[in-house]
C-alpha cells in the first residue's frame, strides 16, 4: 500500500466533499451569481481579487454545510513523478456526517475504504488482506476536523485564486499553513454557480499528482449507517498497529 497514495485519497475526499462552515448554512443566491463574471482575471485589482476568493471560499464552505451525506461516482487519475506513470481508477464514493465515509473502486482492481467513524479499514481483496488502522491516526488530523465541523479553509491553508480555463469554473490553490512533509498543495476546481467541488488534486511531498473527478453526485439521500460498516470476511489477514505502519512505508 503506497502510504502517499493513500493520503491523497483520503485527504482528496475529506477536502473536497466535507469541506464545513462555521456559522449560517444559507446557500448564495445561485441566479445572482450566475449573473457574474465567472473569468476572473488573477491580475486586476489585489482588492478585488481577495473580495471574490472571500465569496469563493465562503460559496463552497456554506454549500457543504447544509450536506448531512454524499454519494457520487467519481474517476481518479493517479500520476506517478519520477516513472510519469498514470493509474487511472473509478468507482463510488459515500459520505456521511460526521465522519463517516467510503470509496468503492470497481476498476482496474476491487477495492473498498471504509471509515465508520473510529476505525479506517483499507480492503484489498485480491490479496486477501486488510489494513485497520485508527481513523484519528490515519495521517489525516486537519482533514478529520473538517469532517467533523470543526475547521474553516482559511485557519489551516493560505488559499490563492488561479485562472481557469473553462467557463463557469473558479480553481482554487491551497497550501497548508504549517508543512507537515504530507502533501505540497491541493487545487480544487469549483462549479461558479453551486459552489460544489467538480475535481480535486493533491501534490504530495514527493510531486505526485492525485486527480479525482466527481460525477452525478446526489446530496441528503438519508445514507444508513450500515453502508459504513466492515465486518472482516473469513480467511482475511489483518494488519494493524506497528505492522500497520510498517506496510506504509
Amino acid at each position: 500500500m503506497n502510504k502517499y497514495c493513500l493520503y491523497g485519497l483520503l485527504c482528496s475526499l475529506c477536502f473536497s466533499i466535507q469541506v464545513l462552515a462555521q456559522g449560517t448554512t444559507t446557500h448564495t443566491n445561485p441566479q445572482a451569481n450566475s449573473q457574474a463574471n465567472t473569468q476572473v482575471n488573477v491580475q486586476a485589482n489585489t482588492d478585488e481579487n481577495q473580495k471574490k476568493l472571500n465569496e469563493i471560499v465562503d460559496g463552497v464552505q456554506k454549500y457543504y454545510a447544509e450536506i448531512q451525506d454524499f454519494k457520487a461516482d467519481f474517476s481518479q487519475k493517479y500520476t506517478y513523478k519520477i516513472y510519469q506513470r498514470k493509474k487511472i481508477s473509478a468507482g463510488q464514493v459515500y459520505f456521511k456526517k460526521p465522519s463517516k465515509m467510503r470509496w468503492d473502486y470497481i476498476t482496474p482492481i476491487s477495492r473498498v475504504f471504509v471509515a465508520d467513524g473510529k476505525v479506517l479499514w483499507v480492503y484489498e481483496p485480491e490479496e486477501a488482506q486488510v489494513f485497520k488502522r485508527e481513523l484519528e491516526k490515519a495521517q489525516l488530523p486537519v482533514a478529520l476536523k473538517f469532517m467533523k465541523g470543526d475547521g474553516k479553509l482559511t485557519d489551516d491553508f493560505n488559499v490563492t485564486l488561479l485562472p481557469s480555463t473553462e467557463n463557469e469554473q473558479f480553481l482554487i490553490e491551497l497550501k497548508p499553513k504549517v508543512v507537515n512533509g504530507e502533501y505540497q498543495y491541493l487545487r480544487l476546481t469549483i462549479n461558479a454557480k453551486t459552489y460544489e467541488v467538480l475535481v480535486s488534486t493533491l501534490i504530495d511531498a514527493v510531486g505526485n499528482e492525485n486527480q479525482i473527478s466527481f460525477m452525478r453526485m446526489q446530496n441528503n439521500q438519508n445514507l444508513p449507517d450500515t453502508g459504513f460498516q466492515f465486518t472482516v470476511p473469513e480467511g482475511v489477514r489483518v494488519i494493524e498497529g506497528e505492522e500497520a505502519e510498517k506496510v506504509d512505508e
